[in-house]
């Protein structure tokens, strides 16, 4: 084998090993944290509306989501 098809050999393993799994893991973290966000607006919807408070999770500003929900809550 040539120095050359060995290098190509070695890069196709370690992309394998070392990158390829991350592929999978990224978006599935994303899901996560999207279900996440998900479920605290929800809630504080619903305890919105069973214990009659006139603010809700959507009249705060935030820079995102998860700073909106810690205001809320």
């Amino acid at each position: 084998m040539t120095s050359t098809n060995q290098a190509i050999s070695t890069w196709i393993e370690e992309f394998v090993e070392e990158t390829v799994p991350r592929l999978y893991r990224s978006p599935l973290l994303i899901e996560l944290w999207a279900v996440f966000e998900s479920g605290v607006t929800e809630m504080a919807k619903y305890l919105q509306k069973e214990q009659a408070h006139s603010l809700s999770i959507n009249d705060l500003r935030a820079n995102n989501d998860f700073d909106r929900a810690r205001k809320y809550y």
